[in-house]
Order: C-alpha cells, then sequence, then structure tokens
C-alpha cells in the first residue's frame, strides 16, 4: 500500500487523468481496471474518480453497470454530487432507459440534490428516444429555466 499521503494524492490525480480518458472512451473494463488498481494501492477513490467511471458506463449505454458502480460509492461512503446522477442519467438516455433515469431522477430529488440543465436535457433526451414525446414535452420547460 502507498504509505505517504502526498503519493497518495499524486496518484490519485494521475488516476482520475486516466479514468476520465477512458470514460471519453466509452471504455469501461478499463476504467474499472484503474479503478481497481488504485484501490489496491491503499487508495481511496475519490467522488470524481467515481464520476470518471460511471461517465464511462454512460458512454457505453451500460446502465447496469453505471448503477453498479454509484450504489458502490455510496456503499463506500461516498456522496453522490451532480455529476455522478447526471452520467447515470446519461447512461439511461443513451440506451434510452426511460424507466430507469424516471427512478434515478427521483433518488437524485431524494437525496436533495438539485438539478441543472444538463439533467433536465438529458431528460428530454430519454424520453424522445424511448419514444414517449408527451413526457419529453412536460421536461422540455425546464431546461429553459435552467438555462439561465
Amino acid at each position: 500500500a502507498v504509505a505517504d499521503d502526498s503519493l497518495r494524492g499524486l496518484l490519485r490525480q494521475r488516476t482520475v487523468a486516466v479514468l476520465r480518458a477512458c470514460g471519453d472512451r466509452g471504455d469501461i473494463a478499463r476504467a474499472e481496471a484503474w479503478l481497481r488498481s488504485l484501490t489496491s494501492a491503499g487508495v481511496r477513490p475519490t467522488v470524481r474518480a467515481m464520476n470518471a467511471v460511471i461517465h464511462s458506463c454512460a458512454r457505453a449505454a451500460d446502465v447496469p453497470r453505471a448503477e453498479h458502480w454509484l450504489l458502490d460509492m455510496i456503499d463506500g461512503g461516498l456522496e453522490p454530487n451532480i455529476f455522478t446522477f447526471n452520467a447515470v442519467l446519461a447512461a439511461c438516455a443513451e440506451a434510452s432507459d426511460l424507466s430507469s433515469a424516471l427512478r434515478w431522477a427521483s433518488r437524485m430529488a431524494e437525496a436533495e440534490v438539485a438539478p441543472d440543465g444538463v439533467t433536465f436535457r438529458t431528460m428530454v433526451t430519454c424520453c424522445a428516444r424511448a419514444g414517449n414525446v408527451a413526457l419529453a414535452e412536460e421536461w422540455l420547460p425546464q431546461t429553459q429555466v435552467a438555462s439561465f
């Protein structure tokens, strides 16, 4: 295990940069491998690191993996933020999984995480991709309010 706090911080910082690159490519397997290497070195992942892994799941439209990592971070004592929830919602939108998106939007409200413009636009996209135009129209006005 890495003993020195400054070395842990550097390792965490570098790993988050790699995790972000994995996320941008939707490379879940590589992101998960890097996360495991971080924890096996005795470094506790940050919310940013977990968000990067969830982002990779979103890019790959893998809702179950995104949900797994969000729940894993909660189990690990980390508090999801707007970026966490938006990444899970993005996975739902990519997969046209409206029921999961609605469930996570509800959980986001329960966690008292305020939605932002990204949240609303992602929900509109998810509704549209799932073919629920009426629900997309309900979310649409909120995108305009959140933009200001």
